[in-house]
């Protein structure tokens, strides 16, 4: 499995950051993506799966998310590996831990 960014990757950051961004702000747009809808998703996704979270006092949160993997190891891997993509990129203080396992 190719360790680049998922198709889905691209919206949440987008949402993301709006959210970010308009935090202090009244909008129309989306609403801000919540680690409850998050893990949402993964519980929906099939396969071995996994999610890590990292968050900071600022308000900033990275999380990550492994499935399809043909081991509970690897989605591990692959949800911490990504989270600390997005942590990197969030400047997110705090490291990536594993959030959830399977369902």
């Amino acid at each position: 499995m190719a360790r680049g960014v998922p198709a889905w990757a691209s919206s949440f950051v987008r949402t993301l950051a709006a959210a970010l961004a308009g935090a202090a702000c009244s909008t129309s747009g989306p609403p801000r993506p919540t680690l409850q809808r998050r893990f949402e998703r993964v519980r929906s996704l099939p396969g071995s799966k996994a999610m890590a979270v990292a968050g900071d006092v600022h308000g900033r949160l990275a999380s990550g998310i492994g499935y399809g993997c043909l081991s509970t190891g690897l989605a591990i891997d692959e949800a911490i590996e990504e989270c600390n993509v997005w942590r990197r990129s969030w400047k997110v203080s705090s490291p990536c831990r594993l959030y959830a396992v399977e369902d």
